[in-house]
């Protein structure tokens, strides 16, 4: 039976069980310990209250993390992640979150969502994490991308780079502002791709430590 809770109603354990079987089999490591998806859900602005958590035959089996912000006087719902335990994909699990998402929503008088969804494809070839902003009058205004990846030793892998940024900077005859955020220096291939298109980089972070004993 598939029964869902709202993420303030499970233990701790229970939802970085949902999170870890929900976003398992990717070719990056989205798990998370109990710390780091606590940190995820604050810098995220995402709400236990809002977030959904199904069991099947009182297992763990999905979760959706969901965020509802007030941005110029409209309410906004922000999906920051749905997974779906892989014995359960394809099974309706991933509808039925998003379904229930949707009528959070509407019972919350949310005017704009915006769904993030991650194909359930074990052999994904690449992923793109970003965010599109959107003004008082709903029409987008700002694209962000933080990060940008194809799978290692693919032979197209550039092409796979290309394709998923034209996505997420579309409709490349808009005018955007369009930003990369912490994107790693290493990334070399989407970071060619990127000057190769016009980017420019604005500033550089560091990571600086200091011993206290």
């Amino acid at each position: 039976m598939l029964v869902f809770k709202a993420m303030e109603q499970c233990s701790v354990a229970e939802a970085v069980l949902a999170y870890n079987r929900g976003f398992s089999g990717y070719f990056f490591d989205q798990s998370k310990t109990p710390d780091t998806l606590i940190w995820k859900m604050g810098k995220e602005e995402l709400s236990p209250a809002h977030s959904l958590v199904a069991f099947v035959n009182g297992e763990p089996a999905g979760i959706v993390l969901n965020g509802i912000w007030n941005r110029g006087g409209r309410k906004i719902g922000w999906n920051g992640g749905t997974g779906v335990a892989p014995e359960h994909r394809r099974s309706g699990v991933g509808q039925a979150l998003i379904e229930a998402t949707l009528q959070i929503y509407c019972e919350q008088g949310v005017e704009l969502a915006a769904l993030v969804a991650i194909r359930e494809n074990v052999q994904a070839v690449g992923y793109a994490l970003y965010r599109r902003i959107f003004d008082e009058q709903g029409r987008q205004t700002t694209a962000l991308l933080f990060q940008c990846e194809a799978s290692p030793g693919r032979a197209d892998r550039e092409a796979i780079v290309a394709s998923a940024l034209a996505h997420v900077f579309a409709p490349l005859d808009q005018e955007l502002h369009r930003l990369t955020v912490n994107l790693p220096v290493a990334n070399e291939t989407t970071t060619r791709i990127l000057q190769s298109a016009g980017f420019s980089t604005l500033a550089e972070q560091v990571f600086m430590t200091r011993p206290l004993a």
